[in-house]
This record gives C-alpha cells, sequence and structure tokens, in this order.
C-alpha cells in the first residue's frame, strides 16, 4: 500500500475534516470522566456506611462529586450537540466535493470513522484508489480553505 503523509499535503483541510474526530474524542473523554467520578462516589458510599458520623468527610466528598456528576451530564450534553453540529458542518463541506466517491471516502473515513482498509473493502475499490479519491477531496477542500 502506498502511503501518502495527507496531512502534511493537506494541512488546512485535514485540520478542518479532523475536527469530527477531536469532538468525538471530547465527548468519551467526558463521559469516562463522569464514570470514574461515579466510580469514586461509589467507592465513598460504601466506605460511609461503615462511618456512624453523618459530618464525616466522606459526606462532605459524596455531596461534592454528586454535584461534579451533575456538572459534567451538562457538560456531555454540550459536548454532544457540539461535537453533531461539527459532523453536520464537516459533512455538508463534503457533500459540496464535485466527485462522488471523493465524498464517499471522506465521509466514511472523517464522519464514520471507518479506517482506510475498511473503506477499500466497503466501496470495492483498492487502497491505492482509495487514496487517491481521499488526495482528489483533500485537494479540493484545502483549495476551498485557502480563498
Amino acid at each position: 500500500m502506498k502511503y501518502t503523509d495527507y496531512q502534511n499535503e493537506y494541512p488546512l483541510a485535514t485540520d478542518y475534516l479532523n475536527r469530527v474526530r477531536e469532538a468525538d474524542e471530547r465527548v468519551q473523554w467526558l463521559r469516562e470522566r463522569a464514570n470514574n467520578m461515579r466510580m469514586c462516589l461509589t467507592d465513598s458510599s460504601a466506605r460511609m456506611t461503615h462511618t456512624p458520623h453523618s459530618g464525616s468527610p466522606d459526606q462532605q466528598k459524596i455531596l461534592t462529586i454528586l454535584a461534579e456528576v451533575d456538572e459534567m451530564q451538562e457538560k456531555i450534553a454540550e459536548a454532544e450537540v457540539a461535537a453533531e453540529a461539527t459532523r453536520l458542518e464537516v459533512g455538508r463541506t463534503i457533500c459540496e466535493l464535485g466527485d462522488l466517491m471523493c465524498q464517499k471516502v471522506l465521509m466514511l473515513y472523517f464522519i464514520r470513522q471507518k479506517n482506510w482498509q475498511e473503506i477499500s473493502d466497503e466501496i470495492g475499490y483498492s487502497p491505492t484508489h482509495v487514496y487517491r479519491f481521499r488526495d482528489m477531496g483533500l485537494a479540493e477542500i484545502e483549495e476551498k480553505m485557502k480563498t
């Protein structure tokens, strides 16, 4: 498989298109953080059942974590909306490309986040052809972004 360093060759286009992946990664990071907070909450709750004092540090920790989990849920919801808006914006840009195969390849990679081999298998073209479609699409987006 021939590999070209398309990220350096088309920096504006790849930075723009990679915003979808970055937005999805932010949502995932926030979800993982919320899950870690819930695990900490569970641990504190378990320890607190053995504590006779209602004003214990563990109880204060639980209340703090509960508030943080609520805030985190709001941040997750906001990040999900932002990720979807980014996905729509980037998808619209891809749909403006002149070649349908370029559109399909870039949609599958940047929006659906499939790898190049999966794309090659799905569309029935060799990886070399997939890279050509990718580069053609990126070049068109890069040119539009420069103007």
